[in-house]
């Protein structure tokens, strides 16, 4: 009998969707999730961009019927295909996906769905967990009902998020009705699934509102000696700053003065590689900033070591590495929803890169 191999292809981009890697489990995004993918250019990094990318994502009201296109994005796992105007959760476990960009403030989301019966009389008891942490319990009930649930700010990422729920029992309709020949073992039936809008961050035309309080974070493959060049308006008191930092320290903590309008500054790191920009934004509920410019030119280490005026270099292609493991199942791995330790190297991996 063959083995089941299971293939897992990860990407190590340049630049990878925004996240707080720091303190929180990454949820592992695809490619077309990315928050941050295409942004480089001859000259360096547009991060602006990137982060526009982001704040476009799916967020608000998520119907789960059949003309909705951005489904089979968002539902990883234990699902069964859209219906007319609802999915049934398949199996004990099912994953969902959204998108939040603040990890300043918790995040309120509410889901409309209703339990299969049970033939014993037990009741549903639904489990939910964010990026693997959870964050409580919910019983459901045999009838449509809107429930809510607050998820804390530290367990949110800034970008992509992972919405695990366990279920305590499943039922096959064909056990509660003969004629129907339905086979499969269904948990919960929903209807929606809704996010309260990030109102501390919008788009408005060429540029990025965010309020304040708000925090905003994206990464960037930084080489030893880089150019950050900002362009803002910050209005009503507003305390903007913008740090860079990797796992191990803060490299630069740079406050931005609201009697200007640009700043610039040359950045030297000692280790080349991933670091975190974040866009941090304090003040009372009427200060915020409106970014217009926030650019890394990028240069090689000869070019450094010449004249700054030889010119930008594009950062390199992704790096494409290809791990194959026999016998291991997706619902095993830590960074796709598993509660149990089983893969740590593979986790911290999927943490600053796509998985």
């Amino acid at each position: 009998m063959l083995k089941k191999i299971g293939m897992f292809i990860a990407l190590w981009l340049s630049l990878t969707a925004c996240s707080d890697t720091s303190e929180k489990n990454e949820p592992p995004p695809t490619p077309d999730q990315n928050g941050g993918q295409q942004v480089n250019t001859e000259q360096g990094i547009n991060v602006l961009e990137g982060l526009r990318h982001l704040v476009k994502k799916p967020g608000g009201t998520i119907w789960f019927d059949k003309d909705n296109k951005n489904l089979d994005q968002l539902l990883l796992r234990g699902w069964s295909s859209p219906e007319k105007n609802h999915v049934w959760a398949v199996g004990k476990k099912s994953v969902f996906l959204f998108y939040t960009y603040d990890t300043l403030n918790n995040k309120r989301v509410a889901f409309k769905c209703k339990a299969i019966p049970s033939l014993n009389n037990e009741k549903q008891v639904t489990t939910l967990y964010v990026n693997g942490n959870k964050v409580g319990k919910r019983p459901i009930g045999t009838h449509y009902k809107t429930y809510r649930l607050e998820i804390p700010a530290k367990y949110l990422n800034c970008g992509p998020n992972r919405l695990g729920l366990e279920y305590t029992y499943t039922t096959q309709p064909i056990e509660l009705d003969k004629a129907q020949k339905d086979t499969r073992d269904l948990a919960l039936d929903f209807k929606y699934f809704k996010v309260e809008s990030d109102s501390h961050v919008s788009v408005e035309g060429q540029y990025i509102k965010q309020n304040a309080p708000s925090a905003m974070s994206f990464f960037v493959n930084l080489p030893e000696a880089s150019q950050l060049d900002i362009a803002y308006t910050a209005r009503k008191n507003c305390d903007a700053r913008i740090n860079i930092r990797n796992e191990e320290e803060v490299a630069y903590n740079i406050a931005l003065s609201a009697s200007r309008q640009n700043h610039r500054k040359t950045l030297k790191v000692e280790k080349p590689g991933i670091y975190k920009i974040q866009c941090l934004v304090k003040g009372d509920e009427k200060s915020h900033i409106e970014w217009k410019k926030i650019f890394i030119g990028t240069k090689t280490k000869e070019a450094s070591q010449k004249a700054s005026s030889q010119g930008f270099q594009k950062i390199a292609r992704p790096n494409i590495f290809i791990y194959i493991s026999d016998a291991l199942r997706a619902d095993h791995v830590g960074c796709y929803g598993y509660k149990r330790n089983t893969t740590p190297r593979i986790d911290q991996f999927a943490k600053n890169n796509i998985f």
